[in-house]
């Protein structure tokens, strides 16, 4: 039994790697094995000895691995992986990994993730899918346990699913099938803006996909099968934002733009995608641009914030099965244009009574930011800002049960969330139980977001403001965790659930 033992946590070591968690600790957990367990075990072939330690054994050792450990030690043999497959044995639910921005946009040869709970960073090798790969393929997002990943020349460019624990790819249909990107020649992986996996009325082995594609000013909800020829549009509305599927029903954010005529707040609607299947779709009415009547303006050297005037709205199944709608406000940060061109006019000597100010300005917005835990990052925000870029910064959350009624009916309104964290991106959101596995790691009633807020200035040139923080309910303040980026890029960030399925 000590051998096996011994062998067993010493190739373990070449698989794992263990923080410094008691959860994650194994002199417990060995010492009780070691005087509980009286497996006989033949020594003398060493060579079987990873098959034969004993199931149960490692089942208690598979309740302490996080879920890229889990991957790992599943490739080992077939009985661990038979092991490690099993539902029963899983402790608690994972916490999402953040898909992290790649280091070089232009070239993206690996996808990473950090994981909250291991506090470490897992690398995989992005997939090669066609010879033309060469000029680049993008990750738009993430999808149940998948990331969908763009690529390929501007003529004929694909979509995929990839699972990055294990390996599979599901193809999908071409792109240039959806009319309102066909033809679309620059930085076609921002068209992509929502993925989602159904589950059909009509009982079928073969999975639906649903997703939003085109540019702010018109976005489609195409569906397809992976062995279809095309994508299959839903002739409805034209701005769609954010979709999630739910008992049985696919649910949708649409959102209304000034001038539009929409008095429905909740329509159903029955999609037929083929004569054996059918699916609910459910729309629900949203803003995307809020009253700029009497809209606040605040200013600093030279920049201009105007407060609270966009909308994004994101849907997240909670804990309990409820259906929360999640209101995200932003701030709208540009370069002031009469400044600007004052500046061009003015004196040399005046640098020196500038340079003064604008030091008076750092200080006041260090301070600001620092009530809200940005340690100075609004200051950074401003100063990153190209000539043209219109930046969104997020300034609240407020969050709306709409399981039985509408968005913006205020006794619909939640103030707060539970013993639940929210995890929130516009490629997914999802929500997790808080308890103690997750003491020092995450906090109750919060909302941990992974924002790219998306403004398409003029079509070939769509900028991205990614931002990553923490927005805590009860306090109504946000944390910034990173410095937001105002640079353009091609992939998104977001949240990762890992899965082998």
């Amino acid at each position: 039994m000590a051998e096996i033992l011994f062998i067993s946590y010493t190739n373990l070591g070449q698989y794992l790697t263990l923080i410094s968690k008691p959860s994650l600790l194994f002199n417990n957990l060995l010492e009780g094995i070691w005087v509980n367990n009286k497996t006989e075990v033949d020594h003398t072939d060493t060579t079987s000895l990873w098959n034969q330690i004993p199931s149960d054994m490692m089942e208690v050792i598979a309740r302490k691995l996080g879920a890229g450990d889990r991957a790992r030690i599943s490739s080992v043999c077939k009985s661990w992986r038979s092991i490690l497959d099993n539902e029963c044995i899983r402790k608690f639910p994972e916490i999402p990994w953040l898909l992290m921005p790649p280091k070089d946009p232009g070239n993206i040869t690996r996808i990473s993730f950090y994981s909250l709970f291991e506090g470490r960073i897992y690398n995989f090798k992005m997939p090669k899918i066609r010879e033309d790969d060469c000029f680049g393929k993008w990750v738009c997002g993430s999808v149940r346990g998948w990331l969908v990943i763009v690529g390929g020349l501007y003529l004929n460019p694909y979509m995929i699913l990839f699972n990055p624990i294990s390996g599979a790819i599901i193809d999908l249909p071409p792109l240039n099938t959806i009319p309102s990107i066909n033809g679309f020649t620059f930085n076609f992986s921002h068209l992509v803006r929502r993925v989602e996996l159904i589950n059909p009325v009509v009982e079928s082995e073969c999975i639906i996909v649903a997703a939003v594609f085109g540019t702010q000013e018109n976005m489609k909800l195409a569906f397809c099968r992976p062995d279809d020829e095309s994508w299959t549009i839903f002739q409805g509305y034209d701005h769609y934002i954010d979709i999630l599927f739910q008992n049985g029903t696919l649910h949708s954010v649409v959102y209304k733009l000034p001038g539009d005529d929409m008095e429905v707040k909740i329509r159903n609607n029955l999609f037929k995608l083929s004569d054996d299947c059918e699916i609910k779709l459910k729309f629900y009415l949203s803003t995307d641009f809020l009253d700029f009547v009497n809209v606040e303006t605040e200013s600093y050297s030279g920049f201009k914030v105007f407060k609270n005037v966009v909308n994004r709205s994101y849907f997240v199944e909670s804990i309990s099965g409820q259906l929360l709608l999640v209101h995200t406000t932003f701030d709208s940060l540009q370069k002031d244009r009469e400044i600007e061109d004052e500046n061009n006019y003015m004196d040399h000597e005046m640098h020196e009574e500038n340079d003064h100010i604008d030091d008076e300005i750092d200080e006041e917005n260090n301070h600001m930011d620092d009530d809200e835990g940005g340690h100075g990052i609004f200051d950074q925000q401003l100063h990153n800002l190209t000539d043209d870029l219109v930046y969104l910064r997020t300034s609240k959350f407020s969050i709306f049960d709409v399981t039985h009624g509408y968005a913006f009916d205020d006794e619909l309104r939640l103030t707060d969330l539970g013993d639940q964290a929210l995890f929130v991106a516009s490629s997914g959101s999802l929500s997790l139980p808080i308890n103690e596995n997750y003491k020092g790691i995450c906090r109750k009633n919060c909302i941990y977001f992974a924002l790219s807020a998306e403004k398409f200035l003029h079509i070939q040139c769509p900028k991205v403001s990614r931002e990553i923080g923490v927005f805590n309910l009860e306090q109504g303040k946000i944390t910034r965790c990173f410095p937001s980026e105002t640079l353009p890029s091609m992939s998104k960030i977001g949240w990762f659930t890992p899965s082998k399925s």
